[in-house]
């Protein structure tokens, strides 16, 4: 019977297209990547790839064994993600995710009042942009701000909404006079969205009172663009929860709330088995409650 590990090695030197590119990538001597490939030919009775002076090229046998072995790394990530989640479970550890924003102002709250009542749970923060795959157990349950969320197998609740709206520096208000309606965004330099938060609605919504012509500057990460605005380059897009309580922002035009993106909280039914989760997650349901003003702008 093969060795998984030499499956890794297959799959390994079939990407890298060499025997010294993939001993790099797997931290490993190459004579014994060249060992393990052999050892799996030979388990296979199948010659995996064709060798010359230019590298490794998979012959036609080891063309249509790719895929298979492609599974078993797949399968081998999900069953490490699946064991990694129940240790959590049967520790009573949580592990959230969420962009940064969103724990420090809300969801690191939550946490510190739960584990008052419940102190035998631990958490872990995985603060970024990127939604993690929760499915897989890369997280338990995942704080995300979106328009409309379109997994049919998540377990979603919609905690809040979040206001956003048009920013600049105070000292760019002082030089320039800050616009107060969105017809005034046309006489401004701004600095706009790529990457997922481009197509938000609050985004589309911006760049749809503007022309292209004026973006002197784009970013992909919010904290990023508070930061350039703030830098005094121009307006930009920000969430008024993390923006209001700056003193050197100042706020220009607020987008329509139909525009608005919502803050949902996520996990799976495999996760929620776990009585930890399950009492967590009815917390925070629940604090949001009270707590989605902060996200929501209170005229």
């Amino acid at each position: 019977m093969f060795d998984w590990n030499d499956i890794r090695v297959f799959l390994t030197v079939a990407r890298a297209g060499s025997t010294l590119g993939a001993a790099r990538a797997l931290d490993m001597n190459q004579t014994t990547v060249s060992r393990r490939i052999q050892a799996l030919e030979r388990c296979l009775d199948l010659t995996l790839f064709s060798r010359d002076t230019r590298g490794f090229h998979l012959t036609e046998e080891g063309e249509m064994l790719l895929g298979a072995s492609e599974g078993m790394e797949n399968a081998a990530a999900d069953l490490g993600a699946e064991a990694d989640r129940l240790r959590r479970a049967l520790g009573g550890k949580i592990r959230i995710t969420a962009a940064e924003d969103i724990l420090n102002y809300s969801i690191s709250e939550i946490v510190a009042e739960y584990r008052a009542k419940a102190p035998a749970t631990t958490f872990e923060y995985v603060a970024q942009d990127r939604f993690l795959d929760i499915e897989k157990g890369e997280a338990d349950v995942a704080f995300r701000a979106a328009d409309h969320l379109d997994d049919a197998t998540l377990l979603c609740r919609r905690v809040a909404d979040i206001s956003w709206a048009v920013y600049c520096s105070r000292d760019y208000a002082q030089k320039h006079s800050a616009p107060s309606q969105a017809d005034e965004l046309l006489n401004h330099p701004v600095a706009a969205y790529e990457g997922k938060f481009a197509m938000s609605r609050a985004s589309l919504w911006f760049m749809s009172q503007i022309a292209g012509r004026q973006v002197v500057m784009t970013s992909n990460t919010v904290v990023n663009m508070r930061a350039i605005v703030l830098s005094g380059v121009g307006l930009g897009l920000l969430p008024c929860f993390s923006s209001e309580p700056v003193p050197e922002l100042v706020r220009c035009v607020v987008v329509p709330s139909e525009n608005s993106p919502h803050i949902w909280m996520l996990t799976t039914s495999k996760a929620q088995r776990s009585r930890h989760l399950r009492s967590f997650t009815d917390f925070a349901a629940e604090r949001f409650k009270t707590l989605r003003c902060r996200f929501e702008l209170q005229e």
